[in-house]
């Protein structure tokens, strides 16, 4: 294949790697953004992640597991790293990294304080964009720390832009850009572009940094044993290296804009034990090195023999007012690189890249796009394939510790993950923020491989599996949750991702079969630990939705007893239809899966009888015509009556079967018909329908809420002073402003009221708030839902959209609305505004930043501004999913009524 450009081009490559014929993943954004204060680092007798290894440690402390690095790039097993650092002469640190503050540091909780943007991730990574603001006055440090300290939970962070450091745009803009060869995955071209923004001139020194990760100083032998690597200069400028899995390595930079050629510095890659313990370092070269020569002017701290295991080229810049520079590197294996190979050729091959990725999205995203809504798509795609990262976390190793290491806490053997010891992690896992969450999140991945199943198929299925793997899922069959705590509970999307995936990519039978024998061991699981009593109703932890609850989900109740959960019972139902369509669908040419098909048919039957009856009324209100939790006592149950998220889970538990399908399963349809007749006591607790005569469709629907409770909930769903606001459902209706809920236990106050944003408490860590804003997984699931029941209602089943409107749609137009208004944050409003920015100006009026979009973890109830984790574009990348929805229904909609009237609308063209 050439460097040059074809519409086709990216298929090809993804072809190609699918059928390792060549290696077009290799390199790709893996490096994560934080590996200091994770769990895999902490080697403390306490479990203090954040204070074992704090980000004041990480310029001059070996990372055992991982790397981390500003806008860079590394191999799929990290084994060799290139990313930026950075100084304006006036910071107190080489900028490698980016800074944030810890848990117990924020008012909110851990927080990234930096401006950085994914631009753009072909899904081979062939090319890659990213932007970085750096300050050219000095970071505010101290000011970042000690302002969030003073703050209380009830007021928002404060942010970096909230310094004034961006004031007069004294900044430099530094875009990175990744591009590789046409004809070699292994030859990637590098392009730095910096540009002073202010209104005079500043200077700034750029170090392009490669390095490799410390595998040499641990000891004992496994998969990445071998002997330690080298980088060394050659005479004309360049620099190679020997690795004993990848081969020779090249690298070369480009002249500077004085037309002189960086110099290039070496260090090793080591702990300066002098620094941070007082003691001898195993190297006179350290980590640190060069924040030493550049920041203290200390040229004794760099090798002078130009050798070592990291290396840097420094350029020396200085900017006039608003002008740009261009610095071009290239790294690639097995062959040395030419001078020449910076030229003309460099810049043909990254223009080809560009074309390439304009080209692929082209082909996919809808006719009739907006210019905003293309830029808002392929932001958040570009955020998905930065979010990738190497992850590597070896249970045992790290229980017992290395050879060469003091051996960790006693405690540890009994303490955090004491039983997961099996879990052996080394893989490029989709991460749902590589800063402030660079570890997975099972629950968050699921949602991730929606939009990358249109991306990228075979890595939406190898994720989706990678976690049904022996060395991932416990032998009990619990899928790991996250490293902070494997065990806890997340809700079960798992088997909802892979019919999901399945449906969007070819449906491969051999991907949902395997998948599906896998489900069944995590389904068991959750059967016989978490339904106490054997009635159908469960009570799963947490669940995801942290301080959703009246209680702590995840610790003994203060009231004794348990917890019965409406949204834990109704995930159980959720996976049990979903279960039931995997099972019908591979049962279509295996008829040995009709008995498993009628196995989830009845449990999902006897889970919906829980939830509606068991006890009289189940966790069903007939006075409120709500699902509510309730406290399950010796002295009987104690209902817990918050309108919230865990009340409209109940409604994502719906399946629309088809009478086709089951026509084809004689063997299914006969027990199912068994049942639905002999045990008409539990067949009547659901919504269950022959057939509705409106439709000429045979379908049949499988709900918990009959249609009369489907329009009480539908009824606070769609009132915009409960739970509907102008960018999605609230977690938390906004009934609880005025009234919150409240309990007293032991004389202590339980209480839930309405946080439209940052959360005011500090459960679960006070980083996440589910008591009031918005947050797209179980919004995405609800829209999916609503599509459902109204394949199924069509026009039978109108509601009031919004109530009080006098409007009155089906239920896909609610979904539709619902859909619209989930969007709304990342678009721009008539005045330039994208509510996710809130009310900063920059993004509004500044032409370098108002193309620029965040996809944060979750948006304020009331005005939509981004909350929590700023790059969670795993799962927010849910919107790009929704606006392809939305156009895609435009063009058929446009089609329609271009038989009738022959003419686009205006809007459209």
């Amino acid at each position: 294949m050439s460097a040059d450009s074809n519409p086709l081009a990216e298929e090809a490559r993804l072809a190609e790697d699918a059928r390792r014929i060549r290696n077009w993943k290799r390199w790709g954004p893996y490096l994560s953004e934080r590996q200091w204060g994770t769990v895999r680092e902490d080697y403390s007798a306490d479990g203090s992640a954040w204070e074992y290894f704090p980000h004041d440690h990480a310029r001059s402390r070996a990372y055992r597991w991982g790397e981390d690095g500003l806008l860079g790039i590394c191999d799929r097993q990290a084994r060799l790293c290139f990313a930026l650092a950075l100084w304006n002469g006036r910071d107190p640190i080489l900028k490698e990294r980016l800074f944030g503050l810890t848990g117990p540091e924020g008012n909110h909780g851990e927080d990234v304080k930096e401006d950085y943007f994914y631009l753009e991730s072909t899904p081979t990574h062939s090319y890659l964009e990213a932007l970085y603001k750096y300050p050219q006055r000095e970071f505010p440090y101290v000011e970042l720390v000690r302002g969030n300290a003073a703050r209380t939970k009830d007021e928002p962070e404060l942010e970096l832009g909230d310094t004034g450091v961006f004031e007069e745009g004294r900044y430099f803009d530094v875009l990175a850009q990744y591009a590789k060869a046409g004809d070699d995955p292994d030859d990637v071209l590098i392009r730095i572009t910096v540009a002073n923004r202010g209104p005079e001139a500043a200077s700034l020194e750029v170090l392009p940094q490669i390095w490799f990760r410390n595998t040499w100083s641990w000891g004992g032998e496994d998969e990445e044993s071998g002997p330690k690597p080298h980088l060394r200069a050659l005479e004309d400028g360049a620099l190679e290296g020997e690795h004993h899995a990848l081969g020779a390595v090249h690298v070369r930079a480009g002249n500077g804009p004085d037309g002189r050629a960086p110099e290039a510095i070496f260090t090793e890659n080591e702990t300066n034990a002098q620094r941070l313990f007082g003691a001898p370092s195993a190297s006179r070269y350290v980590k640190d090195a060069f924040h030493e020569l550049v920041v203290h002017g200390r040229a004794d701290a760099v090798d002078p023999a130009r050798r070592g295991t990291k290396a840097a080229f420094r350029y020396r810049l200085t900017l006039a007012p608003r002008a740009s520079v261009e610095l071009r590197l290239r790294l690639r294996l097995r062959r040395p690189i030419s001078v020449a190979e910076l030229g003309a050729d460099f810049e043909r091959t990254v223009a080809a890249r560009v074309k390439d990725a304009e080209d692929y999205h082209a082909a996919r995203l809808p006719r009739m796009f907006t210019a905003d809504e293309r830029l808002v798509v392929r932001q958040a795609y570009a955020g998905l394939g930065w979010s990738k990262q190497f992850y590597h976390y070896v249970q045992a190793r790290w229980m017992t510790g290395d050879p060469t290491s003091p051996p960790p806490p006693a405690a540890r053997l009994e303490g955090r993950n004491s039983d997961w010891g099996h879990i052996y992690n080394r893989d490029v896992i989709s991460m749902p923020d590589k800063w402030e969450y660079p570890w997975y999140a099972a629950w968050d991945l699921a949602f991730h491989m929606i939009p990358f199943a249109r991306l990228d198929p075979e890595f939406a299925k190898s994720q989706l599996e990678l976690f049904l793997r022996e060395w991932y899922m416990h032998p009990n069959g619990q899928i790991p949750a996250y490293e902070w705590a494997f065990s806890d509970v997340n809700p079960p999307v798992h088997a909802w991702a892979v019919w999901r995936v399945y449906k969007k990519t070819g449906r491969d039978r051999r991907f949902l079969a395997s998948c599906f024998q896998k489900l069944l061991l995590n389904f068991t699981w959750w059967v016989n630990r978490k339904d106490h009593e054997g009635r159908h109703v469960f009570s799963g932890g947490f669940l995801g939705m942290d301080n959703i609850s009246v209680f702590d989900r995840s610790r003994p109740l203060p009231t004794g007893g348990y917890l019965e959960q409406a949204d834990g019972t109704a995930w159980m139902a959720f996976y049990c239809g979903t279960m039931l369509q995997m099972a019908m669908e591979l049962a279509l040419q295996d008829s040995t899966y009709e008995d498993m098909a009628s196995k989830f048919l009845e449990h999902y039957v006897h889970i919906a009888d829980a939830m509606n009856h068991l006890g009289g009324s189940g966790l069903w209100s007939p006075e409120d015509g709500f699902y509510y939790d309730q406290v399950h006592l010796e002295s009987g149950n104690r209902t817990l009556r918050v309108r919230s998220m865990v009340g409209l889970v109940p409604l994502i538990a719906v399946e629309v079967l088809d009478g086709a399908t089951i026509d084809r399963l004689p063997a299914f349809k006969k027990r199912m018909e068994w049942f639905l007749r002999h045990r008409a006591d539990l067949a009547k607790t659901i919504a269950y329908l022959e057939r509705n005569e409106l439709q000429e469709q045979d379908l049949r629907l499988f709900s918990i809420p009959s249609r009369e409770r489907l329009e009480r909930i539908l009824r606070y769903v769609f009132d915009e002073q409960e739970f509907l606001s102008p960018h999605g459902l609230r977690s938390v209706s906004k009934v609880h402003e005025a009234n919150p809920f409240s309990i007293e236990v032991g004389g202590c106050e339980h209480r839930v009221g309405y946080d439209p944003g940052e959360s005011t408490t500090s459960l679960f860590g006070g980083n996440s708030n589910w008591r009031g804003p918005v947050w797209f997984p179980i919004n995405f699931l609800i829209v999916e839902a609503l599509e459902r029941f109204g394949r199924f209602y069509g026009e039978s089943l109108k509601v009031e959209c919004p109530v009080g409107s006098g409007i009155h749609v089906n239920l896909q137009l609610a979904a539709d609305e619902l859909a619209r208004r989930l969007t709304r944050p990342f678009l721009r409003d008539l005045h330039g505004r994208r509510p996710c920015h809130g009310d900063d100006a920059r993004y509004r009026d500044d032409p370098h930043w108002r193309d620029l979009v965040l996809f944060h973890e979750y948006f304020h109830g009331e005005t939509g501004r981004g909350l929590g984790a700023s790059h969670q574009t795993g799962w927010t990348a849910l919107a790009a999913t929704l606006l392809e929805s939305l156009g895609r229904g435009r063009e058929r909609a446009h089609t329609a009524a271009h038989k009738h009237k022959g003419n686009m609308p205006k809007s459209w063209r």
